[in-house]
Order: C-alpha cells, then sequence, then structure tokens
C-alpha cells in the first residue's frame, strides 16, 4: 500500500501515527529483538508506504547498520501491504 493521493497534514500526522503505532505492535513484547536500525528501517518504509515521506538512510553504505536499516524497510513494506 502506498499513497496515491495528495494528503492534507492533518492526514499525513494521522498516516504517520499510523506508522509508528504499527512499528510498535511490530516489535511488542514477546517478539526477538532487533537493533534500533532495524526498527528505524520499517518505521521509514511505513511513514513512506502511509504518509508518502521520503525514506532516506541514515547510516554510512556498507555498513552493518545500513544493511539493517534496508532489511528493516523489507518488513516495513510487508506489513504495508498487509493493511490492504
Amino acid at each position: 500500500m502506498t499513497t496515491s493521493f495528495p494528503l492534507t497534514d492533518v492526514d499525513r500526522e494521522a498516516a504517520r501515527a499510523r506508522a509508528d503505532r504499527l512499528t510498535d505492535e511490530a516489535f511488542a513484547l514477546g517478539r526477538c529483538t532487533r537493533s534500533p536500525e532495524y526498527v528505524a528501517g520499517v518505521r521509514a518504509r511505513l511513514r513512506f508506504s502511509l504518509a508518502g515521506d521520503p525514506v532516506s538512510n541514515p547510516y554510512p553504505a556498507g555498513t552493518s547498520d545500513a544493511d539493517a536499516f534496508w532489511a528493516g524497510c523489507e518488513e516495513g513494506r510487508l506489513i504495508a501491504r498487509m493493511q490492504g
């Protein structure tokens, strides 16, 4: 799921809050712990898919932090797809 129409500021903030809620739910107690970089990637991709925010990897290319971020983005893509 990716936004296909312009969102109002209110709708964009609601979509960001939803992305944050979905991220929190994805890493609820009992799940295998993931690195902060991985979780940041999930959140970034969900915010892209739901609110149209750009995805920008803040970690240097070729580092394990950057790899974890991109792996998290993939999970975020899957979670967004399941949202319909």
